[in-house]
């Protein structure tokens, strides 16, 4: 149970732009492997949101053309 919170924490912590001694302060790890793979998992939740927005607001601009 404990694990998922920090787990948890430590990611929204990255979404929100955290660094990783940030992120280590607050969830308390001591090395930065678990959180260098936290943020990685949130840059690509970022990157995967930024795509759909381009996606969707390409489909706006092309419906507006019809």
């Amino acid at each position: 149970m404990l694990y998922g919170l920090r787990k948890c924490a430590a990611r929204k912590l990255a979404e929100a732009g955290c660094s990783e001694e940030e992120i280590k302060a607050v969830t308390g790890h001591t090395t930065t492997r678990m959180v260098e793979h936290y943020v990685k998992d949130a840059s690509q939740t970022k990157r995967a949101s930024a795509a759909i927005l381009k996606l969707e607001n390409a489909k706006g601009t092309r419906a507006g053309k019809r």
